[in-house]
């Protein structure tokens, strides 16, 4: 069976700031690539391949990464001029939708199985985890075992059946229809249309849902869970159990490097993630995010991150450092 994806990437990312005054924050590194490309490499794992994306704040430069990486990938980019909520933004992509579809947002990283959220036997599959304070979000109802409704952003402090942002909407033209009912009765948290409501009148119309388990997910919503999640992911795929002398570096592992990038007299990590063609010298670095072609000169830096073509030297500092940007002492 052919799947599509629709990713909701045309957030602001306010709390990401400075690194967001210049980049959309879909593009923001994490653990050695931007945040949305480890969310297509899922998808492209099970065999999805085309892709809507709905885009607003800096969505061309999303639309440029995306085409010049993935060439081989069908993406359709649909904008979101107006921030009225995720239910509103999905329906933007309508037109484009001809095929059963994974709903997964452009700023959490998702580990689990995807394949068992494709897996045919509903009109409606959610992605779930366990939570033991569900307030920030929603929840899965059941009665005698049956999923009877969703809440979002519940009133109740008890382990719950979380919602964590994958959903896989085998009935689509019913997806459709739920979110234009929400919206023609203005039914809105906070002013806007959240999908948690559309998914919940599916349901309550008729529509048959059941979970499937996520293991855990990753906000990448602000500079602190953003340098948690960069911890946790260079945990996971750690190359060297001990640390390595390179040339007149050394690395202390876990560590990310990209490409081409140069080192000289430097101590890299732990939990240290540097882009490509980036250039270090004399830097002790550590639980930090390096982006692409940043220079790094005579600095002791720990839980910072520095964008993209930003220069800095001369300190033992904590830094957030936007791109193009220059910090000297």
């Amino acid at each position: 069976m052919k799947f599509q994806a629709i990713i909701p990437a045309a957030g602001v990312g306010k709390r990401l700031r400075p690194l967001t005054h210049t980049l959309p924050k879909s593009l923001v590194p994490v653990a050695g690539k931007p945040i949305i490309v480890h969310i297509i490499d899922e998808l492209v794992s099970i065999g999805i391949e085309d892709i809507v994306l709905i885009l607003g704040y800096f969505g061309e430069k999303i639309e440029e990464y995306l085409k010049q990486h993935y060439p081989q990938i069908k993406f359709t980019f649909v904008y979101q001029r107006e921030r009225k909520g995720s239910a509103h933004a999905v329906l933007l992509t309508e037109s484009a939708i001809k095929h059963p579809v994974m709903i997964i947002y452009g700023d959490t990283i998702i580990e689990g199985d995807l394949r068992n959220g494709i897996k045919k036997g509903k009109d409606l599959l959610l992605g779930t985890k366990f939570v033991d304070d569900p307030r920030r979000f929603g929840i899965v109802e059941r009665e005698n075992g049956k999923i009877v409704g969703l809440v979002e952003k519940p009133n109740i402090l008890e382990r719950r059946e979380a919602l964590v942002g994958v959903y896989t909407v085998f009935n689509t033209k019913k997806l459709f229809e739920s979110i234009k009912y929400i919206i023609k009765n203005n039914i809105t948290l906070n002013g806007e249309f959240y999908l948690t409501h559309a998914l919940d009148h599916m349901i309550k119309s008729g529509a048959s849902a059941e979970t499937f388990p996520i293991e855990n997910w990753y906000d990448c919503g602000t500079v602190e869970s953003l340098l948690e999640t960069n911890k946790i992911l260079l945990d996971k795929k750690r190359r060297f159990k001990e640390n390595v002398i390179v040339d007149d570096n050394i690395i202390i592992p876990p560590v990310a490097i990209g490409k081409n990038t140069k080192l000289k007299n430097c101590i890299i990590g732990p939990y240290v993630s540097i882009g490509s063609d980036a250039n270090l010298e004399g830097a002790i670095i550590q639980n930090s995010i390096i982006s692409d072609k940043a220079k790094v000169k005579n600095l002791i830096l720990k839980d910072s991150v520095i964008g993209n073509e930003a220069e800095c030297e001369g300190k033992t500092t904590n830094l957030i450092l936007g791109d193009n940007s220059y910090l000297g002492y």
